[in-house]
């Protein structure tokens, strides 16, 4: 793990039963983030979000690395299109997916 940014919108109730959803959405050479997103069991209101980047690196000496050929094509057909993390701040990404929850999408 490298960092983790995360927004509480609305809190869980008690025994309330939640949806999480775990997207890859964004990879380049070193690195790997994941967005989690909680809403309620409907996926009609949203309860937070979370960015958590991760540096690939080595065990032997716990340097960077570029990632392994056959990890780097895990990355290119797992993560999803559409969300375009290097240009989309957080808060802004908490506002799509409001409007993507709110029209059904998400």
């Amino acid at each position: 793990m490298y960092n983790h940014q995360i927004g509480y919108v609305r809190p869980a109730r008690v025994s309330e039963w939640v949806t999480i959803i775990a997207s890859i959405i964004y990879y380049d050479d070193d690195t790997m983030v994941t967005e989690y997103v909680m809403t309620n069991e409907n996926k009609t209101e949203l309860k937070n979000v979370l960015w958590s980047t991760m540096k690939y690196v080595s065990v032997l000496n716990g340097k960077r690395m570029t990632h392994q050929e056959d990890i780097a094509h895990f990355l290119k057909i797992a993560t999803v299109e559409g969300v375009d993390y290097p240009n989309v701040s957080f808060n802004e990404r908490i506002k799509q997916i409001k409007t993507a929850l709110a029209e059904g999408r998400y």
